[in-house]
């Protein structure tokens, strides 16, 4: 899968891909691992991949049979702390890479030099006239 789908030609595909198995990964060895500690950080990461599944993919994963059941997160939420900060290592190193509020920011930027050179050709073309 992942030489046929991989981040330069397929990469929504690819990272989808990598999260389920990141979140399924972590869950099957949580579930199988006897230290409470140990059991928390791996689902804990479970938690957080299927949260970032729901968040950017979840038209895609809505009907699949890779969406979990309400009964897998209930499980897991009993056993972890929701509040920790959790940044999933995938495709962390493209470039392209960026955090919601800095595309918003980008946007907001763009649209203002949009305005200002407007702005800037209007008045001349007064000046002309």
């Amino acid at each position: 899968f992942l030489r046929e789908y991989n981040p330069i030609t397929n990469p929504f595909l690819h990272e989808l891909r990598v999260h389920i198995f990141r979140r399924d990964t972590y869950l099957k060895k949580g579930k199988s691992i006897s230290n409470l500690n140990e059991k928390k950080k791996l689902y804990l990461i479970a938690y957080k991949e299927n949260l970032i599944l729901e968040k950017y993919f979840s038209h895609t994963i809505e009907k699949s049979t890779y969406r979990w059941n309400t009964d897998i997160p209930q499980e897991i939420e009993a056993s972890i702390d929701k509040s920790k900060a959790y940044e999933s290592p995938v495709s962390a190193n493209l470039f392209t890479s960026f955090s919601e509020k800095r595309m918003w920011i980008f946007i907001l930027f763009i649209l203002i030099v949009m305005g200002l050179v407007n702005f800037i050709y209007y008045a001349n073309e007064r000046k002309r006239k």
